[in-house]
């Protein structure tokens, strides 16, 4: 049977944006309910079938736990390659099964036809069919790992912690150099991400293989058009983090207030305000994959025409009163007995007693508000902000002298194409380095551990590991500090599990940790007393296991007030940030008498990254 074609309406640009929000209010219930039961989906069977999956691929590996050192391990097991597939395959099913029915309610609205539940179903069920092909491979790249490192992933329980890990960006923005690489990069990111918008909906929309998708999509997103992708997803975005951060801080300053009789209030109000967030966060997706709907549509180069006759303008249908009452009804429901729950866990916690933090404020290589990192300067800064201890990196020089520095290669914080390990001890120290606006020049560690003691600061020094040390440098690096007479009194760390059993070999008695950049699955086993964990890798089991073993656990480097404030109410160890000052502050909180205003700062404060 032949299907008689005509070309697509053209819509202007006010008609388009009134039908996208038409299309986005008919269908905003049965998307949110959407998005709730496949969230609850996921986080249910997708996030333990996946945790499952990981912890046999560890296990057939002779794994407990997997860390930028010893990944080779895992990747060269053949079984557990295929297990570390399959979940893949389960991250990539659960975020696919969320945007075939969020785009197959959008596309029932804009085509004129009722949402019902089993065509919604239906719909889905045909989405999901489309990507049964050879190409599907492409998605995994995509979809778990260029999406989510631009927010995209926030949408999916699978997909919202991927992203660059925080000391990554941190390493880069230290500079002017490096903070230019960076934004190039990100922009760049954001710009393919921009050009792929569309792969989802062609493939969803027209029956479209995936690498065709994308091949449409770059070529609906040429020159000028791109600019519009990123308004199109940016600003509803943007006006649901501006109310919601507005709601935040009109409740966290009634919080500030400090009125025992005003507990109750707080906690309804913070309730109120999490699932306002939450459904803001909601519209905004809503509305994006709405507008790519409308877009992929309106683009086509032709659509049946009994479509066109059934629906002219592409109008959204007309649901059923009674039907969409109902719906609404139900999330309006679902979200009272969210926001109660959520009222009643932070008046639970507000009517307890605030107890004072045992967690220490480390401050990341001296304070860098007041100097550059691992110098003099920004040891006094440290010092006069009254940061518990400061954590500091030594690493060998040319000639076997131990400098106080982080970078090996001097090029992002001196300018300098040149590495420590192929420079003398006066030509390192002779170096000015810049940062902040700051300047200063690079100290040996004897000079730094003096001038630590002169201030009676204690130090977590890490032993940096180049592979261009001098045989015997974890020896050397005793004898200086031996000749210093601070061996004992000082913490020491390393990211090299080597030169912590070689620590812990020849000095049993001193306190050495473990520092971990990547990790998954449970705890290594290590001769350290405690584990320094980035922040991307840390989990409560991680905490609850190592205080098991006796072993504490320092988190680094936190910066943001969110993830300061979540350290200080987990009551991790430690924590190590470049803001000792605002680590202070918020520690006095969760300790004083704004205890109130931090508690509902922590349970709101994810809700406005």
């Amino acid at each position: 049977m032949l299907r008689h074609e005509a070309r697509a309406p053209r819509l202007g640009v006010r008609a388009h944006f009134s039908h996208v929000w038409q299309a986005a209010r008919g269908g905003l219930a049965e998307s949110i309910w959407s998005i709730v039961l496949i969230q609850a989906l996921s986080a249910g069977v997708a996030v333990p079938a996946i945790g499952f999956l990981f912890e046999r691929a560890l296990a057939h590996a002779g794994l407990t736990n997997v860390t930028d050192h010893n990944l080779g391990m895992l990747l060269t097991d053949p079984v557990a390659d295929l297990m570390l597939v399959a979940v893949l395959v389960v991250m990539l099913a659960a975020v696919l099964l969320q945007l075939a029915a969020l785009f197959a309610i959008s596309a029932r609205q804009q085509r004129g036809r009722a949402l019902t539940v089993r065509g919604m179903i239906h719909d889905t069920v045909r989405n999901l069919r489309v990507v049964l092909h050879p190409q599907a491979a492409v998605l995994f790249v995509y979809l778990l790992v260029l999406a989510p490192v631009t927010g995209l992933g926030l949408f999916s329980a699978v997909t919202h912690g991927i992203a660059i890990p925080p000391f990554v960006t941190r390493e880069y923005l230290k500079s002017g150099l490096g903070t230019a690489i960076y934004v190039a990069a990100s922009a760049a990111v954001v710009f393919v991400n921009a050009r792929l918008i569309y792969t989802v909906p062609i493939m969803f929309l027209r029956r479209t293989p995936p690498l065709a998708a994308m091949r449409e999509s770059v070529r609906m997103t040429a020159r000028w058009r791109v600019l519009r992708v990123v308004i199109m997803v940016g600003l509803p975005a943007g006006l649901a983090w501006l109310m919601s951060s507005g709601l935040v801080e009109l409740v966290v300053g009634v919080a500030r207030l400090g009125h025992v009789a005003e507990i109750v209030l707080v906690s309804v109000a913070t309730g109120v305000v999490k699932c306002v967030g939450l459904v803001l966060i909601a519209w905004a997706t809503v509305t994006a994959i709405n507008l790519c709907v409308a877009d992929t549509l309106a683009s086509s180069r032709t659509v049946p025409t009994h479509r066109l006759a059934s629906a002219p303008a592409l109008a959204p249908a007309a649901v059923h009163r009674s039907r969409a009452g109902r719906r609404w009804a139900a999330l309006a429901v679902a979200a009272a007995v969210f926001t109660v729950a959520t009222s009643t866990s932070v008046s639970t916690a507000l009517a307890s007693p605030a107890e004072p933090s045992d967690t220490i404020v480390i401050a990341h290589r001296g304070f860098s508000g007041g100097g550059v990192e691992n110098t003099l300067s920004a040891l006094d800064a440290a010092a006069a902000a009254h940061a518990d201890a400061v954590e500091m990196d030594v690493q060998q020089t040319k000639d076997g002298v131990f400098v106080a520095s982080h970078d090996t290669n001097l090029l992002m914080v001196a300018g300098r194409n040149e590495n420590i390990y192929e420079m003398t001890a006066d030509e390192v120290t002779s170096t000015v380095v810049r940062e902040g606006g700051f300047h200063d020049t690079i100290p040996t560690m004897e000079q730094y551990v003096r001038h630590a003691v002169k201030l009676g600061m204690p130090l977590l020094i890490e032993l940096k590991v180049t592979g261009h040390e001098h045989p015997g440098f974890v020896e050397d690096f005793l004898t200086v500090l031996d000749g210093l007479g601070v061996t004992a009194d000082e913490t020491y760390h390393s990211l090299d599990p080597e030169v912590v059993e070689t620590l812990k070999t020849l000095r049993p008695h001193l306190r050495v940790g473990l520092t971990i950049a990547v990790s998954r699955g449970g705890v290594p086993d290590s001769p350290c007393d405690f584990y320094v964990i980035e922040q991307a890798s840390y989990t409560t089991e991680f905490l609850q296991e190592a205080h098991r073993r006796g072993k504490a656990v320092y988190v680094w480097t936190v910066n943001d007030d969110d993830g300061l404030r979540r350290f200080l109410a987990s009551r991790v160890d430690g924590i190590v940030t470049d803001h000792p000052d605002r680590a202070l502050e918020f520690r006095s909180e969760l300790s004083g008498t704004d205890a109130v205003a931090f508690t509902v700062e922590d349970t709101l404060g994810r809700l406005v990254p």
